[in-house]
């Protein structure tokens, strides 16, 4: 049985080394630096004929995050009158959507350090205010 207590602490150690890591990361990725990133990666695919793979995985992340606030959006119009974005009644795209996104923040580099949510709504609220 002593001879499992060092393992024990070690193994112990190592999962709250990798719990810490892991919970930093998704810190991160919760930045709108982070966020924008990934968005950057999404005007590489519109604009460049020759984007890599790390592109495609990253504009992924960007454009369903984005698509993913659009509905909120969306939905959130059906149960209360109060609003600060008003889309178009055709909607934008999550391409749109992301080019708002990283202009908004290239104008606004202070925000990048708040929650991605918050740099999409104030993005989102700048292009689209209601009247």
């Amino acid at each position: 049985m002593r001879l499992l207590k060092p393992f024990q602490r070690l193994l112990l150690g190592l999962i709250l080394f990798i719990i810490g890591d892991y919970s930093y990361s998704l810190g991160r990725w919760n930045t709108g630096e982070t966020l924008i990133l990934h968005c950057n990666a999404t005007l590489k695919l519109q604009d460049i004929n020759n984007p890599t793979p790390e592109d495609h995985a990253r504009s992924v992340g960007c454009l369903s995050y984005l698509e993913g606030v659009k509905q909120l959006l969306y939905k959130q119009e059906s149960f209360t009158q109060e609003r600060n974005i008003c889309f178009p009644e055709t909607g934008i795209s999550n391409g749109q959507a992301a080019r708002i996104v990283v202009n908004f923040s290239n104008e606004h580099p202070e925000k990048l350090q708040e929650h991605k949510l918050d740099l999409v709504l104030k993005a989102f609220a700048h292009a689209f205010p209601c009247e």
